[in-house]
């Protein structure tokens, strides 16, 4: 699994981790900094699994492997006590953090193995209480600007606004050929280009009326949609979740 939100995981080296801010990373040979030091460390050349967690703890984001059994590694620091952390999100390769923390967003490159170099800070984004996005290729991040409508944000290679994403809500990234955005609207579920916002299609012709989630390809989704009680109209609606 890769780039998502993991809210149960075992292994007692996740004992001290904040609940509700475990992210489960598929890496492919990348590596982290680390070293030694009680049951966590920080500085010396690590290499990272092939799937590791990373959690919150303390004042810093850590990276362990997959059972949670292994020394934690500090990845980067915050600026606030990570009990304020509720969601935490990369990017495929697992280089770039997305973090939700006491209702806004704030990014973080994680370093190379570097036995020298400074763990990194989060740094925030212009984004308001709500949902949020990375893309896979951790150049993009899609969230609700303070007006209440969706802009992206380019963290790389210099951190800046680029412009309004008039999509609708529920808005996220799909992966494929073409970097596009999906979001749900009042006509269906639209795909727009990013490089090129007015080439549009509609994916489905009724969108669901909360929770769109769709695969990073596009070609499956869910979402919860209003049904019939007991299939009668009669009988008042209830929220199912579906997948499409």
């Amino acid at each position: 699994m890769s780039g998502g939100d993991a809210s149960r995981c075992p292994g007692a080296g996740l004992r001290h981790a904040t609940p509700g801010a475990l992210l489960l990373i598929a890496l492919a040979g990348s590596a982290v900094a680390g070293g030694p030091g009680d049951d966590s460390s920080a500085g010396g050349d690590v290499a990272a699994p092939a799937e590791t967690i990373v959690f919150a703890r303390a004042t810093s984001l850590w990276r362990t492997d997959l059972d949670g059994k292994g020394a934690a590694v500090e990845v980067a620091r915050l600026d606030q006590p990570a009990t304020g952390v509720t969601s935490i999100r990369s990017d495929r390769a697992g280089s770039v953090l997305l973090v939700e923390i006491a209702g806004t967003w704030a990014w973080v490159e994680l370093a190379t193995a570097d036995g020298g170099a400074a763990l990194p800070t989060l740094q925030p984004l212009a984004c308001a209480a709500g949902p949020a996005t990375i893309a896979a290729s951790g150049d993009l991040v899609v969230c609700m600007s303070p007006d209440g409508t969706p802009v992206l944000h380019r963290l790389r290679p210099r951190p800046r606004a680029s412009g309004r994403a008039r999509v609708g809500r529920d808005v996220t990234f799909l992966d494929g050929d073409t970097l596009e955005l999906a979001a749900a609207g009042d006509d269906g579920i639209w795909a727009q280009s990013v490089r090129r916002p007015r080439e549009r299609r509609r994916l489905v012709p009724e969108a669901p009326v909360r929770a769109f989630l769709p695969s990073p390809d596009g070609k499956r989704a869910l979402g919860v949609y209003r049904e019939p009680e007991g299939g009668k109209a009669t009988s008042g609606e209830r929220d199912v979740l579906t997948t499409f």
